[in-house]
């Protein structure tokens, strides 16, 4: 069972490490931009407006505190109940919302198949938090901790797991108090030499998710939708899949929608494997992200310049090198931001550069 930690470090405003023999990442080529309109569409996710930077900072870390508590405290302890009552086969990736769904279907023909009584209403407030954080709701996140969290203590007491319980409960304190990162601290890992780790596949989830949340969804996607919108409508949503599948759809109806030449660097592609990684990440395919996380990253990269975001671009190819060679020399991961300086040391006897993935 993972414990809570409580961090010594600060959360906010670390410098970045100059990582021994990893060259700075190369800038990729920005597209000429065209400013196409989006085309319009009855969408229900919410818009985002725009705030402070340390304002979306406390936002985004308090919704990676609910993250960790879906990824590490509740997702498999629900995987298990349902595994051990023969309702599912063991599967490294399990989808919480699925198994939210069978829970809630099994309590209704038999209100004795956890130890607690589960309300179909507990149910609905479990899966809000889970798509407040899977689909940026920052709106939700920002409003009440206590509504976005509580339902999970709820749902551990449910399943006879107190222990969990009592750890979300830490966690709701911590950000109630001020604390917006919720003391969690983050759960080192190895890459194995061979095959697939569990909790290798949990940490390198919560590493991507927090790229694509910082990078993707509000300085990539967002910015890029915002700027084309006309003087006066109301601002994007910070949803990474259905912000996705629309611009896909432009891509589509427009190949130079992106910029000019978007059919020779098949812009539609790179969407579409992107909106995939995204998918992988909220549906708990942790298999999927961990098995050729370098390519995966690899399109992160490739979509940022696209929607203006070349900078962004240049930080998470720094990550991914990182990463690569975190992976190759079989050291350990130490931060959900692998380039903090405080938290990644690699070795002297690093390769050059044409050992790490892309050349």
């Amino acid at each position: 069972m993972v414990r809570v930690r409580k961090s010594n470090q600060p959360h906010q405003n670390r410098q970045r490490n100059n990582v021994h023999n990893i060259p700075p990442y190369r800038a990729p080529v920005v597209a000429p931009v065209v400013n196409r309109q989006p085309t319009p569409r009855q969408r229900q996710d919410p818009p985002y407006y725009d705030q402070p930077e340390e304002v979306e900072m406390r936002i985004q870390q308090e919704s990676g505190a609910a993250s960790f508590c879906l990824t590490y405290l509740i997702g498999p302890k629900v995987n298990d109940t349902l595994v051990s009552k023969g309702k599912v086969t063991h599967s490294a990736s399990y989808d919480l919302q699925v198994q939210l769904e069978i829970l809630r279907v099994e309590m209704k023909s038999n209100p004795s198949f956890l130890p607690s009584r589960l309300s179909p209403s507990l149910v609905k407030r479990v899966t809000r938090t889970r798509n407040a954080v899977y689909h940026n709701n920052w709106s939700v996140v920002q409003r009440d901790s206590t509504v976005l969290f509580a339902p999970l203590i709820e749902l551990a007491d449910c399943l006879g797991e107190p222990e969990v319980a009592n750890d979300i409960q830490e966690i709701l304190n911590s950000i109630n108090a001020g604390d917006s990162t919720g003391g969690v601290s983050f759960v080192p890992f190895r890459f194995p030499s061979l095959g697939y780790d569990n909790m290798a596949a949990f940490g390198l989830h919560q590493i991507i998710e927090t790229l694509m949340t910082k990078y993707v969804a509000k300085k990539g996607i967002w910015q890029n939708l915002n700027a084309r919108k006309p003087v006066g409508s109301p601002p994007p949503s910070l949803d990474i899949y259905y912000n996705i599948k629309d611009m896909t759809t432009d891509v589509v109806n427009d190949p130079d929608y992106l910029g000019i030449g978007g059919n020779a660097r098949n812009d539609r592609l790179v969407l579409t494997s992107v909106k995939e990684l995204r998918l992988d990440l909220a549906h708990g395919r942790y298999e999927n992200t961990y098995n050729g996380f370098e390519l995966k990253l690899a399109n992160v990269i490739e979509l940022l310049p696209l929607l203006g975001a070349p900078e962004a671009a240049v930080e998470v190819g720094l990550i991914r090198d990182i990463l690569v060679e975190l992976k190759r020399t079989g050291q350990q991961v130490d931060s959900l931001d692998p380039g903090q300086s405080d938290l990644v040391s690699l070795d002297e006897s690093c390769k050059s550069s044409s050992d790490l993935i892309g050349n």
